[in-house]
This record gives structure tokens, C-alpha cells and sequence, in this order.
């Protein structure tokens, strides 16, 4: 199996509430991106969406609806619809993930990451987000893999060798779950049948909190608030 190597990647952190107004970001070629127009500024300022730390092709910002302290989303800084796509144009992204995560590590402990990856705009696969983004989330003990097999239907994970192997399922023209387990494990689970958020409800199921998977009636302000804060320690 593969394990990632310490690689380091360059953190710079940015305090509670500030918007990343120089970000090197590019419009969606269809319709608007909400994660775009956060990047390059535009908007009225919410400080629920709060960098924490970057690096040269991603910025991390807390998630909204965490369901655990210390949800981050990692998010290519240029407009792509999936992490296949970004690792196209950029064989390294994956380097830079495990960079950030180890210093995300420091404050919340191992992580697992996940992407739910869209084969195409405006399907249920993107959770209404038409923006790559990685779940970075310290889940314990729990074992993602096994509880989306046993939550999901037609959910099946085959492990893969590197990060660069979940461009397979989208030149099959399929969507794709991934999750990486913290002990470096990398699975794939391609499907033409991925309900939106679908890790999210697994996670909720495991944690007895089933009503609460959808980030839309659950925004977990409290959760949130006290990643932000505690983010603020790695300045």
C-alpha cells in the first residue's frame, strides 16, 4: 500500500476573518463559483470563511457543518471540478496536501481525508459545490472505508497505489468517492450511483447522529467557531 512521505509543504497563516484577496484564481468557464468569488475577494465578508493556511496551489478554510472539531476543506486556489482534474494539471497537488495536513495534524490529530468527485457540473456527487475540495477531517477511530461500505449502497472501495490513480475513474466517465485513511491507505470507489454528501451521512450514521449529515440544516456554528479560534495558534 502506498503511505505518504514527509513532504513538507510552505504553510503562511492568516488570521481569524481575513479573506484571501490575492489568491491566483480562475473564473469557472460556466456560471459562478461560490468558492471562486471567496477566493479573489468578492462578496460581503463572512467570517465563517476563514484561511488558515496555504500553500502555492491550495488554501485551507474550516468547513461549514463540521460534524468533529478541526473539518478542513483544502481547495485548489485556480477553479477545477475534482481533485483528477487538479492532479492533471498539477502532478504535485498531492505533496501539498500532505504537507498541510501534518501541520493540521499538530492542532487535531491524525486525519482522514475524502473527496466526493463529480464527473460533471451541477450533479448531486459535488454537494452543490462545482469546486474541488478535500475533506481533512480527524474522525478518531473511526474507519471511513468500512463505514461507507456498510452505510452506502453499491458502495465499494478498491485500494489504489497513488494519489494520481483517481484520474481512472474520471477517463472511465464516472464519479468517484476517495478517502485516504490516516494510516496512508488510498481507496477508490467509482459510481454512476453517489448520493449527495454521501461520506457526510456515513460519518453521521457512526456518530448516532444521523438527522444531522446535510451541512445545509446543520451548520455546526459552534463546531466551526472553535476550529477558527483554535486555527489561530499556528500563526
Amino acid at each position: 500500500m502506498h503511505r505518504a512521505s514527509g513532504i513538507h509543504a510552505t504553510l503562511s497563516v492568516m488570521s481569524v476573518g481575513t479573506l484571501l484577496g490575492s489568491a491566483r484564481s480562475t473564473a469557472p468557464p460556466l456560471g459562478s463559483c461560490r468558492f471562486c468569488e471567496k477566493l479573489a475577494g468578492d462578496g460581503p465578508v463572512n467570517t465563517n470563511w476563514t484561511v488558515v493556511a496555504e500553500t502555492d496551489h491550495l488554501v485551507g478554510v474550516p468547513s461549514v457543518g463540521p460534524l468533529v472539531p478541526g473539518w478542513l476543506l483544502a481547495l485548489p486556489r485556480e477553479h477545477h471540478l475534482n481533485f483528477a482534474e487538479v492532479i492533471g494539471h498539477n502532478p504535485g497537488v498531492d505533496c501539498e496536501l500532505a504537507g498541510l495536513a501534518k501541520r493540521w495534524e499538530k492542532l487535531f490529530g491524525p486525519l482522514t481525508w475524502f473527496e466526493h468527485g463529480p464527473k460533471e457540473a451541477g450533479s448531486d456527487v459535488g454537494c452543490s459545490i462545482d469546486h474541488a475540495h478535500m475533506h481533512l477531517v480527524p474522525l478518531a477511530e473511526m474507519n471511513l472505508v468500512s463505514a461507507a461500505e456498510v452505510h452506502l449502497e453499491a458502495i465499494r472501495f478498491a485500494s489504489i497505489e497513488t494519489f494520481s490513480d483517481i484520474q481512472d475513474a474520471i477517463r472511465c466517465d464516472r464519479s468517484y468517492l476517495y478517502i485516504r485513511l490516516p494510516d496512508g491507505t488510498q481507496w477508490l470507489a467509482p459510481s454512476d450511483s453517489i448520493p449527495s454528501q454521501s461520506l457526510r451521512r456515513a460519518i453521521a450514521i457512526e456518530q448516532g447522529r444521523a438527522d444531522e449529515w446535510d451541512w445545509n440544516d446543520s451548520p455546526g456554528q459552534d463546531l466551526l467557531t472553535d476550529t477558527i479560534a483554535r486555527a489561530t495558534s499556528l500563526r
